[in-house]
């Protein structure tokens, strides 16, 4: 179904240009699709990186939010906030995506809060949430003692969803981490490669959990789905493709680098980037991987 096309660590330079400009073609496709409703979805991430209450005071409005702007004039038409005066650094930063399901009109985002959250775009209401990933001590004021908190500040969704065929694909995080009403443990000393990964498939019309796969590494490697498939890859270089439909395993291969970016679909073609250092690699090898798909991916 799938095999090795080019040689690691380079394209062929004639036909590397033109996959890069296919890439680049299909980065403006979300653009235009939000352009068809006259308005801009986006989502907002947190203004403050301090956990501490004290930080500033009020909801902070607009922050962790989807918000909707007017295509023409930038003006806000309306938003949502997520998670109201954030202390755990839980960004709604994912690209929202659109849907058309169940007779409405749909958009959904996510973030570091491990919440898949579904609006109709008309009436500007929520239809449905997902909780996904593990999820300890989330919610309410942090304690003046530290606890182990989940999602942590690399946890939840991190990464790109995919939508496809009436499913939403959700690439996990579970990265806990030790906070407080004070603060958390130093970002530098959280090693990802302790914590795990999950690819969820969600109903686009309710939300109703279709199916999970659990990975023995951070999902950091995006959904990317195409033809039957949903492509994903974890911290630690393994890269997977999954049956939309039903979870199962159709192709895996190694990289021998860690993966914290999308692979992407260029006409035939997987593209995989592997380039992170993850602590279970002596000696990574940072490359550019493309594989040839078959009729079914």
């Amino acid at each position: 179904m799938f095999r090795l096309v080019h040689v690691r660590g380079e394209l062929a330079s004639e036909r590397g240009r033109s996959h890069r400009a296919s890439l680049r073609q299909s980065a403006t496709e979300s653009i235009s699709a939000s352009a068809v409703l006259r308005s801009l979805l986006s989502c907002w991430s947190a203004a403050s990186r301090l956990t501490s209450g004290g930080a500033y005071r009020g909801a902070a409005r607009y922050t962790d939010s989807l918000l909707a702007l007017s295509v023409r004039t930038g003006d806000l038409r309306w938003n949502d906030q997520v998670t109201p005066h954030d202390v755990r650094d839980y960004d709604f930063t994912l690209p929202p995506m659109l849907a058309r399901t169940g007779g409405r009109e749909l958009v959904i985002g996510a973030g570091k809060a491990g919440r898949v959250i579904a609006w109709n775009r008309v009436t500007r209401s929520r239809v449905w949430t997902a909780v996904v990933g593990r999820h300890l001590n989330d919610s309410g004021p942090l304690p003046s003692l530290p606890v182990t908190v989940c999602p942590g500040l690399l946890g939840g969704v991190l990464t790109p969803m995919a939508i496809a065929r009436g499913r939403v694909f959700v690439p996990v995080v579970n990265l806990c981490m030790r906070g407080s009403a004070v603060g958390y443990e130093p970002l530098a000393a959280v090693d990802p490669a302790r914590g795990r990964g999950e690819l969820l498939a969600l109903d686009a019309a309710t939300g109703r959990r279709l199916w999970k796969r659990s990975l023995s590494s951070p999902d950091f490697g995006c959904a990317t789905a195409a033809g039957d498939a949903v492509f994903t890859s974890t911290y630690t270089g393994r890269v997977y493709a999954f049956d939309q439909r039903t979870g199962s395993t159709l192709w895996t291969v190694q990289e021998p680098a860690g993966i914290n970016g999308c692979p992407a679909i260029a006409g035939n073609l997987l593209v995989v980037p592997a380039g992170a250092e993850p602590s279970t690699m002596s000696t990574p090898n940072p490359v550019i991987d493309a594989y040839e798909t078959g009729p079914g991916a």
